[in-house]
């Protein structure tokens, strides 16, 4: 079994769109789970008692990260009930006996996570700056 580096490159267009739809599928599942907690942080925000949700923060965005991570790596699972994005070319290549897709899709579904893993920690060093003065001062 070896892998068929030029199936790559002739697919090209077909993995974008795959990976578009992926990512479409993911960022549905975190957006709807925003969507429901938002409200709450506006909530915690005017509300004097709930002031100390906002020292929650890092601790609910590392659950954001995680939800999201999670979602992206399980959408490839939804292939099996008819929406797969990058799921497809795990089952296509299972049922050919050919590891290429099958690696591709592992491959992008791993970057789509950790791609998704860093803006999501970027937007948590911009949300936090109290954390930045702490670890300074020490």
């Amino acid at each position: 079994m070896s892998i068929d580096w030029s199936w790559i490159s002739d697919h090209s267009g077909d993995l974008t769109t795959l990976a578009v739809s992926h990512l479409q599928a993911a960022l549905t599942a975190v957006l709807l789970g925003l969507v429901v907690s938002l409200p709450l942080a506006v909530l915690a925000h005017r509300v004097r008692r709930l002031r100390g949700l906002l020292l929650a923060l890092p601790v609910i965005m590392a659950d954001v990260r995680i939800a999201t991570v999670m979602a992206i790596s399980l959408v490839s699972v939804a292939t099996y009930i008819g929406d797969g994005g990058l799921g497809q070319l795990f089952t296509d290549g299972f049922q050919r006996n050919f590891p290429t897709p099958v690696i591709v899709g592992v491959v992008l579904t791993l970057l789509l996570a950790v791609v998704a893993d860093a803006v999501l920690v970027a937007l948590q060093y911009v949300l936090t700056p109290w954390t930045r003065r702490q670890k300074q001062g020490a």
